[in-house]
């Protein structure tokens, strides 16, 4: 990363020298450049030195079978899928997610709802898009004739 850091600056450095040389500019911007990228750049580039150096940071370590799921688990959870694409109950049968089910079928219908008037809004405006593209096409065409010179006749 630093030496990222460090070319990304004599690039920079590099591509001002070739605009600005030989300009009224080129000492004053060069110094600019050198005092507000430099600044900045010597900043970025002692940063990860002194997170390395004081940051402690002691991570745990999971192990490999924690998310491993075995046979039992995995019924398991093809009954809490399952029941949760049907919006019934818990898988077995019992009504324990009732409540959850009509809070998923109101989530539903809300989302319907609001769909629908997206929907009707929409064709609104593609009706206004197909009264307005067809009349201007029109209208540009009528103007473009009587802009255009009437051949004159000749006597």
């Amino acid at each position: 990363m630093n030496n990222t850091i460090v070319q990304f600056y004599t690039r920079v450095e590099n591509g001002a020298h070739s605009t600005f040389d030989g300009t009224a500019f080129a000492a004053l911007f060069i110094e600019f450049l050198r005092c507000v990228v430099g600044g900045t750049v010597f900043g970025l580039k002692s940063g990860p030195k002194w997170l390395k150096r004081n940051l402690n940071l002691r991570l745990l370590h999971v192990a490999p079978d924690v998310l491993t799921l075995g046979a039992g688990n995995v019924s398991e959870l093809a009954n809490l899928v399952s029941a949760a694409a049907m919006l019934s109950g818990d898988g077995s049968g019992n009504g324990i997610a009732a409540d959850e089910s009509r809070i998923m079928l109101r989530a539903f219908e809300s989302y319907r709802i609001v769909l629908k008037g997206e929907v009707y809004m929409f064709s609104v405006f593609l009706g206004a898009y197909a009264l307005v593209a067809p009349s201007t096409i029109v209208i540009m065409l009528v103007k473009s004739r009587n802009a255009s010179p009437a051949p004159s006749a000749e006597r």
